[in-house]
C-alpha cells in the first residue's frame, strides 16, 4: 500500500495533468506492488525553498511497507526522478525524493473493517 506525497511550488498549471496516473504506475513496476492499492496526492501552489532560495522545487515522500533499504533505494531513484522530471520540467538540484519505509501496522485502510 504505497504512498506517494508531491508537494511543490510550482503553479498547478506548470505539473502535468496525468502526474497521478504516470507516478502510479512507476510505483507500481518499481516497488511490484499492485497499482490499485497505491495512493498519489499532489499538492501545488505551495510556499517552499529549495537549496536555500525561493526556487521552483519538488519533494517527492514515497512511502511503503518492507521495500526500502540502502541497497534498493538507489534502484528506484532513476525511474521515479524520471517521471517527476519529465511531468514538470524542472532541473534535477530542484527535485528531492525521500524513501520512507513504514511498518505494516501503521497503514490501515476501509478494508481493515471488513475482515473483522
Amino acid at each position: 500500500m504505497p504512498i506517494c506525497y508531491i508537494s511543490t511550488n510550482l503553479k498547478d498549471d506548470k505539473v502535468a495533468g496525468d502526474l497521478e496516473d504516470k507516478l502510479q504506475e512507476c510505483i507500481a513496476e518499481v516497488l511490484n506492488k499492485p497499482s490499485e492499492r497505491i495512493t498519489v496526492t499532489i499538492n501545488t501552489g505551495l510556499r517552499m525553498k529549495f537549496n536555500g532560495e525561493r526556487q521552483p522545487g519538488l519533494l517527492c515522500q514515497l512511502r511503503s511497507i518492507g521495500v526500502f533499504d540502502k541497497e534498493r533505494n538507489p534502484s528506484y531513484f532513476p525511474h521515479l526522478f524520471h517521471t517527476l522530471t519529465k511531468a514538470t520540467g524542472l532541473p534535477p538540484s530542484s527535485i528531492t525524493i525521500e524513501f520512507v519505509d513504514i511498518p505494516a501496522y501503521m497503514v490501515m485502510n476501509g478494508s481493515a473493517l471488513s475482515s473483522k
